[in-house]
Order: structure tokens, then C-alpha cells, then sequence
């Protein structure tokens, strides 16, 4: 009967070519035209001075120059536009709006990563509408063609990183993750899937003959696997992801370190978490209702303080994910559920949040709507909730930036993004954590 249904909506037939053109061409000239709206002056003053900076007097002594919280990663690209507007001798107008179609690229990268998924799955057509649907959410377009942010550059890094996971390319797939957490280090958030993955992926666990322990106590179970696994593991193909880390992390850091120590890049990106310690800095999410907005995280809150209720609850979620992506074989539907999860939690329940963090957990969500078409409603609600927070900071760019403590809007919002995180909770548990089996449609 599903296959009958899919016939007669052409599912398993490939779209034709114009049908392909007219919709990347009508999301091209969307996205162009609203690139040509005002940036976040703030943040695009910044990027302007680096990108010339960076063209005309290179690398070495950049992060003692300028104050600078992300990573070398997107400072290459700034370069790179840097270059091309001296090269032409271009005005500021023609910077800022280069520096934006970085993002824009970014955001269609995503969305044929999106397209490619959906055709692997035989749903060609509802991969289309989701890839467009991505490329011209008011929450994607917001933080890059208009904000001026880079969110979509880590978002569709991460989402890269999955895949090559998910086909089993795991060297590749590290240095994806490790470009990544150079070009913005929040990627770190996603670490429990490269953590588990790259160790599922091996032999080790692969060829296990799992029948007559599956009943055994932990304990005994972990004594019979551990040894095999130690075994079979590969440790050369080990070694080169590890020589590939350190490689990728070698050539895209210390063209900047200017004499600094190799670690300096962790070191930096310790120093700028605390450059806004509150509970939240304008991020519309739990400490929000709790009156956390610009409140020092070190603060005492009900018996502990706010960072530590918010340690607390980012465990409990890294511990939900662990179990999620362990209990199964490795799994397109678990992985990308997980990744959306785990992005949409730290940045609800975690302190020092801004307001753009929430982005990566969208590209994620969307993609989940290719197996579970009712997850477009979740997902919605977290679009709206993500674009009016960006927006509430966006419009307050001629006062100070940050929201009054208990400010109505940013109390609905943070209420609406609570409920979608009760409810995407609800449904990990539901349908990955507690059944011994996945869904047949999550099998795909």
C-alpha cells in the first residue's frame, strides 16, 4: 500500500530538470535581494575591519589587534572577501554585501545537503520542498542575509560532519567537525556524535556476535565486548584520524598563533565564554522566566548558582544523547534527531547563550521532517521563536542591545521555545531512547 501511494504521488520518480532550475533560481534571487536589507551594525562594523585588516596586513598578531570570540576558520573567509574588494578597489556597500553572501552560500550548501538526503531516501520531491523550505525560513535568512551572522557556516560544517558519519567516511568526517569547532567553537556541543560514531563505525563493534549477552548485567557484558572490540579495533585508520586532527588543526590555527603556543586557540576560546558570564545574554530560553537575563551565572539560584543548575541539565542531556545514539546501530533518523536535540537544549537550558546559538538545531530539525513529516511543527514553533529573538535584538540597535530583565516579549518566547523543548524531549524518548527497535519508517 506505501508503495502504491508513493506511485501515484510520483515519489519514486526523479524530478525534471526545470523543475530543479526554477526553484534554485527563485531561492538564488530571494535570497540576493534580501541580502541587500540593513546589517546588524554592530557585528557588521567588526567583520568589515577584519576582512580589510586581514587583506591587507595578513594573519600573524590579528587576535591581539582586534577582540575576536570566534575562530580562524570564518577569518579565512573574511580574508578571502578582504582580498577581493582591494583587488576591485569595491566600497563598503559592495564589502558588507560580499561578506553576507558568504553566509548565503553557507545557507544553500545546507539546503542541497538537505535536497541530497532526501533523494537518497527515494523522496526527491518532499527533499525539494524541505531544501526550499530550509533556504527560505525567516529564521535562516534573518541571521545571514540580513543579521550579517555566520551561524549557517557551522550549521551545514555539522551537518556535513553526520553524513560523512553516516557513510562511514569517518576520517573525513573528523576534520569536518574539527573545521568546524575552529570556525566557531559552540560546535563543540555536537561532540557526543563524533564521540560515538567514529566508535560504532569500527569493525571492532560491527562483527560482535551480540546474541546469548544481551541479557547479561552490564558489568559482564562490558568484560566480553571490551576485549573483542580492543582486538579488532583499527588502530591505523585510528592514527590517521588522529594525524588528521592534528593537521587540520595545525594549518587553519597557527597561521594566527604569531609566536603563541599551539594550544592557544583552546586557551582563547575559554577566555571569550566569559566575556558575557550571565545566566543568559539575550537568549530567549529557561533563565529567561527565571530572571537570568544579564545576571551573573555565578549568581546563587535556589540552593546552587545558575551555571550550576545549568551543568546539571546540560548532563542530564548529554547522558539522554549518549543512550540514544548508543542503544541503536548507527542510523540516519537517531543521528540527525540527536543532533537537533542536543543543539536545541544547550541552548535552552545552558547558561551565557546568545541570542544566534540556536540555529544549527534547524538545519537538523528539518531534515528529521523527511522521516516524521509531523515534527514540522515543532520545528515551525523553534523557526518563530529563533527569528523573533534575533529580531528583539536586532531592532534595539539604535538603544542598548540588551533586553530589559522580565521584558514581556522575550518572556513569551522563551515560554514557546520551553514547550517545544518538553515536547522534542518527549519524542526522543518515545521514539528512540525507550523502544528496543526503531520505527520501520526511522529505518530508512
Amino acid at each position: 500500500m506505501p508503495e502504491k501511494k508513493a506511485a501515484l504521488i510520483g515519489e519514486n520518480k526523479p524530478l525534471q530538470v526545470w523543475i530543479l532550475l526554477i526553484t534554485l533560481g527563485a531561492v538564488i534571487l530571494i535570497r540576493m535581494l534580501l541580502t541587500a536589507l540593513p546589517s546588524f551594525a554592530i557585528d557588521m562594523g567588526g567583520y568589515r575591519s577584519w576582512s580589510l585588516s586581514l587583506a591587507k596586513e595578513g594573519f600573524a598578531g590579528f587576535y591581539d589587534k582586534y577582540h575576536v570570540v570566534y575562530g580562524p576558520g570564518y577569518m579565512y573567509l573574511l580574508w578571502l572577501v578582504g582580498k577581493i574588494v582591494t583587488l576591485f578597489n569595491l566600497n563598503y556597500s559592495a564589502l558588507e554585501y560580499l561578506i553576507k553572501t558568504v553566509s548565503v552560500i553557507s545557507d544553500l550548501a545546507g539546503a542541497f545537503m538537505i535536497y541530497l538526503i532526501g533523494k537518497k531516501m527515494n523522496k526527491e520531491k518532499l527533499g525539494l520542498v524541505v531544501a526550499a523550505a530550509y533556504a527560505l525560513n525567516p529564521a535562516v535568512f534573518f541571521n545571514s542575509s540580513v543579521w550579517g551572522q555566520f551561524d549557517s557556516l557551522t550549521a551545514t560544517l555539522l551537518l556535513v560532519m553526520c553524513y560523512f558519519f553516516l557513510r562511514k567516511l569517518d576520517v573525513i568526517a573528523v576534520i569536518v567537525f574539527t573545521a568546524s569547532v575552529l570556525t566557531k567553537p559552540q560546535s563543540v556541543f555536537l561532540l557526543p556524535i563524533p564521540a560515538v560514531l567514529y566508535f560504532k563505525n569500527n569493525p571492532g563493534l560491527l562483527e560482535f556476535k551480540w546474541e546469548g549477552i544481551k541479557r547479561l548485567p552490564l558489568l559482564a557484558r562490558t568484560v566480553r565486548v571490551v576485549p573483542h572490540y580492543l582486538k579488532n579495533f583499527n588502530w591505523f585508520k585510528f592514527g590517521i584520524a588522529a594525524v588528521a586532527v592534528i593537521v587540520t588543526y595545525i594549518s587553519m590555527a597557527m597561521p594566527f598563533a604569531d609566536g603563541k603556543p599551539v594550544w592557544w586557540f583552546f586557551e582563547h576560546s575559554l577566555k571569550s565564554a566569559q566575556d558575557y558570564p550571565y545566566a543568559t545574554a539575550n537568549a530567549f530560553n529557561l533563565w529567561t522566566l527565571l530572571g537570568g537575563q544579564c545576571i551573573n551565572d555565578s549568581q546563587p539560584f535556589f540552593y546552587l548558582t545558575y551555571a550550576g543548575w545549568a551543568n546539571i541539565l546540560v548532563a542530564g542531556i548529554f547522558v539522554l544523547s549518549f543512550i540514544g545514539i548508543i542503544k541503536h546501530k548507527v542510523n540516519a533518523f537517531v543521528t540527525y534527531y540527536s543532533a537537533y536535540f542536543i543543539y536545541l537544549s544547550v541552548f535552552l537550558v545552558w547558561t551565557k547563550m546568545h541570542e544566534r546559538y540556536m540555529l544549527p538545531a534547524l538545519i537538523f530539525g528539518m531534515i528529521c521532517i523527511l522521516w516524521d513529516a509531523r515534527l514540522a511543527v515543532p520545528v515551525g514553533l523553534a523557526s518563530i521563536c529563533h527569528f523573533g529573538n534575533m529580531y528583539a535584538i536586532y531592532i534595539r540597535t539604535n538603544e542598548t542591545i540588551w533586553v530589559p530583565q522580565w521584558d514581556p516579549m522575550a518572556m513569551i518566547i522563551a515560554g514557546l521555545s520551553i514547550v517545544v523543548l518538553i515536547y522534542s524531549t518527549y519524542y526522543y524518548i518515545r521514539n528512540i531512547i525507550k523502544p528496543k527497535k526503531l520505527d520501520k519508517k526511522f529505518q530508512i
